[in-house]
């Protein structure tokens, strides 16, 4: 194996890990984990929701864990690796009839990824 390919390799793995991290975060149960969330949301974390407030971690993490669970599907992820440690995530989202185009920033700290940003807008 080259350089190149094990770059490849470990960006295909990195891509993976954070798409399961984003899917985590819509299910029920660590929706409702405060200490899982802290885990997975960076400390500078920002959300523009699909109404345009701007929500802090503190604000989703209290929003997340007091909400009643809706399901939400997902498709058309797509990734742009953005630096070593940085990933843009896109994708679309469905729930109760609604669609959203959102994306979401990705850092590497140590050997863990953390959600820095993301927006959703309705579409």
């Amino acid at each position: 194996m080259n350089m190149e390919t094990d770059s490849a390799l470990e960006t295909d793995l990195d891509f993976k890990v954070v798409e399961r991290l984003e899917l985590e975060l819509s299910d029920k149960d660590v929706r409702k984990d405060p200490e899982r969330l802290a885990e997975i949301l960076h400390q500078d974390f920002e959300e523009i929701g699909k109404s345009g407030r701007v929500f802090s971690k503190s604000a989703i993490l209290s929003l997340l864990t007091n909400e009643e669970h809706q399901p939400i599907t997902y498709s058309q992820f797509r990734f742009t690796k953005l630096s070593d440690n940085s990933v843009l995530l896109k994708y679309q989202s469905h729930c109760n009839g609604i669609s959203a185009r959102r994306s979401s920033v990705w850092i590497k700290n140590k050997d863990h990824w953390q959600i820095l940003y993301h927006q959703g807008t309705v579409c």
